[in-house]
C-alpha cells in the first residue's frame, strides 16, 4: 500500500520507543498505529501483519485477543483494527454484529 502524503493522526502525544521502529504510519492513534504493514503498537513493541487481521474470523478476533490483555487500551486498538481492515482489505465475516459482539465480550473479559 503506497503511504499517505501525512499520517491522519488523532492523538500527536510523543511514546518513546522501546523496541522496533514503526513502518510509515497511516494512521496514528493514542496507543496504536496502522502502518504500511498493519497495526503497531506506538512503542514498537508488539506488531500484526496486515494479512493477519481476519484471522480466526468469524469465531474470535484481534479485538478479543487484545481484550485480554491488561496493558492494551482497548478503544484506541479497536479503532485501530477498524481502520487497518479499511486500509488493508474489508473481510465478509467481520460485519457489525461481530466487531459489537467481540467489542463486548473482550470488556467483559475484563
Amino acid at each position: 500500500m503506497a503511504g499517505l502524503r501525512c499520517p491522519i493522526e488523532t492523538d500527536r502525544t510523543p511514546v518513546q520507543v522501546r523496541g522496533e521502529s514503526l513502518h510509515p504510519i497511516l494512521w496514528r492513534g493514542r496507543q496504536w498505529a496502522v502502518t504500511e504493514h498493519g497495526i503497531e503498537a506506538l512503542d514498537g513493541t508488539y506488531a500484526i501483519e496486515a494479512s493477519r487481521l481476519a484471522e480466526d474470523l468469524p469465531d474470535w478476533s484481534w479485538i478479543r485477543q487484545m481484550g485480554e490483555k491488561t496493558w492494551i487500551d482497548l478503544p484506541d486498538f479497536t479503532t485501530a483494527f477498524l481502520v487497518a481492515i479499511a486500509l488493508h482489505g474489508g473481510d465478509p465475516r467481520l460485519d457489525r454484529a461481530t466487531i459489537v459482539e467481540h467489542y463486548a465480550k473482550a470488556l467483559r473479559g475484563r
